[in-house]
């Protein structure tokens, strides 16, 4: 009952709804530690549960320490590829990259994927999520070109599996635009992103990252045009 009060809170953006929530996923947690024993499954989604808020709330190393104490139980009880387990280890990469250890996170990104392809196939969602997250740790970790590789992999994906309208699928659009930017690559960046901005335009409800296309394309195209410009001129 606790656990499902501070679900429903966490969702409230104000900080009285979010220190009630750390507060009820606390004792929810100590109720199952008593009842039920620290490596029970419930006890652990719990656990999880506290130190995600916690994360979100600033609290990285505290939540990185209970995050690692659950992958252990969870890998222990559950095995390296189960589901909850690697979520786990997703969860402590996000940890890492939030902390700046980024080829840590891209380490555990990797493991998370194999893990998921194996158990659940390629096109699973949860397979293409964390092909989407190593693509994001990579480029955190200046890897460029395979970030690159792997958001258009995501992006294939999520077209086959949600179609070019889904909001995921729109992401990935918007998320391989920016990478092709920082590679040199702006033609293939606006085709990218004006994929992403007459998505957003046709689905609504995606503003703020419907002008943020916008805004890219706009600066892409008046800087490409500048470069013909110059291209074109007459020699002196």
């Amino acid at each position: 009952c606790l656990g499902n009060f501070a679900i429903l809170l966490e969702k409230k953006p104000d900080p009285d709804s979010q220190e009630l929530a750390l507060s009820y996923y606390k004792r929810a947690l100590r109720g199952k530690e008593t009842l039920l024993g620290k490596k029970n499954p419930d006890t652990l989604r719990s656990l999880s549960n506290l130190a995600m808020l916690l994360e979100s709330q600033g609290s990285v190393e505290e939540a990185q320490v209970m995050l690692t104490d659950c992958l252990q139980q969870r890998t222990e009880a559950l095995g390296k590829d189960h589901s909850e387990t690697l979520s786990s280890r997703a969860a402590v990469a996000g940890c890492l990259l939030k902390k700046g250890q980024h080829k840590q996170a891209c380490q555990e990104y990797q493991t998370v994927l194999t893990g998921y392809v194996t158990t659940l196939g390629p096109s699973s969602p949860m397979s293409i999520q964390a092909v989407s997250d190593l693509a994001y740790s990579l480029m955190a970790n200046e890897q460029m070109e395979d970030a690159l590789s792997m958001y258009k992999k995501a992006t294939a994906l999520r077209l086959q599996k949600y179609g070019g309208s889904h909001p995921s699928t729109l992401k990935s659009f918007f998320d391989t635009g920016l990478v092709l930017v920082q590679v040199g690559q702006c033609k293939e960046a606006v085709q990218m992103l004006k994929a992403a901005e007459k998505g957003y335009a046709d689905i609504g409800g995606r503003e703020a990252l419907r002008e943020k296309c916008v805004g890219i394309i706009g600066f892409l195209e008046e800087t490409q045009k500048e470069g013909e410009g110059e291209e074109g001129g007459e020699e002196v």
